[in-house]
């Protein structure tokens, strides 16, 4: 009979791993830590060796997950950026089909979208 906690936290793990290799988004978390999480939960769910998950690949993925997502955290609240940032088109941020004209007559700003 397989150890429940060990299987449990390898199916935890194991759709952990699967939605970090699935992310394609440029901010989602390292795909290293997806492919451990893979392995931890394979193994995990594979009866007579999921102890070994628990004892050892559970804590490490823990200690790992909890740095990255701290360090992802504190980069974002500093204002670093964590991804390639495009271009600056001149625009101050907006988007290509917003434009400002000035009005002749009382030299204001109006916006044209």
């Amino acid at each position: 009979m397989t150890n429940s906690a060990s299987v449990r936290a390898g199916c935890l793990t194991l759709a952990t791993g699967a939605s970090i290799l699935l992310d394609r988004s440029p901010t989602s978390l390292p795909k290293r830590l997806g492919w451990w999480s893979v392995l931890v939960g394979v193994v995990g769910c594979l009866g007579p060796i999921s102890f070994f998950a628990l004892l050892f690949g559970l804590p490490i993925w823990l200690i790992a997950t909890g740095f990255v997502i701290g360090t992802k955290a504190r980069r974002a609240t500093r204002g670093v950026a964590t991804s390639p940032v495009a271009a600056d088109s001149g625009n101050g941020g907006r988007p290509d089909h917003y434009s400002e004209t000035v009005s002749p007559e009382s030299g204001s700003t109006m916006s044209a979208h």
